[in-house]
C-alpha cells in the first residue's frame, strides 16, 4: 500500500492487479476530496484533466463520459482510448463516492470490451 499527500489531496492505492495473459491491469485508488460537492461534477472535471494530461504529452486520446451499471446501480464512468505508436490502449474508470472519499477503479486493456469485462468482474464478486 502506498500513501501520498499532495497539497491536501490524499491518495491511497489500495490494490493493483495485472492480468499478463490478457494484457490487462486493474487499479483501485481512494482519494480524500474535502471540497467535493457531488460525484458528477468531479467526473466532469476528471474528463478535462485526462484530456489535458494526454494533450500535454502529445498523445492522441479520446475521452468520453458515459453511464453503465456497476454494483447494481447505473452510474457514470469515463472511457479513454489512447493511440500511440500504432498501439491502442483503453482505460475505463468507474467512481464511487462515500462521504469525502472517492474510489476510482481503473481497468487498462488493449480493447474496450476487455476493459469493460474487468470492471464487470468486480460486480460479479459483489453478487
Amino acid at each position: 500500500m502506498r500513501y501520498w499527500n499532495f497539497s491536501k489531496v490524499v491518495i491511497d492505492i489500495v490494490d493493483m492487479r495485472a492480468d499478463i495473459e490478457n494484457g490487462g491491469i486493474l487499479v483501485v485508488m481512494i482519494k480524500k476530496e474535502d471540497m467535493l460537492k457531488d460525484l458528477d461534477s468531479y467526473i466532469n472535471r476528471q474528463v478535462v484533466v485526462f484530456k489535458d494530461r494526454y494533450d500535454m504529452n502529445g498523445t492522441y486520446a479520446e475521452v468520453k463520459k458515459d453511464e453503465a451499471e456497476f454494483l447494481g446501480e447505473t452510474g457514470p464512468y469515463i472511457i479513454i482510448h489512447i493511440k500511440k505508436y500504432g498501439q491502442s490502449l483503453y482505460k475505463r474508470v468507474v467512481y464511487l463516492k462515500v462521504g469525502n472519499y472517492i474510489a476510482e477503479i481503473y481497468a487498462f486493456a488493449g480493447d474496450e470490451l476487455s476493459a469493460k469485462q474487468m470492471i464487470d468482474a468486480i460486480s460479479k464478486i459483489e453478487e
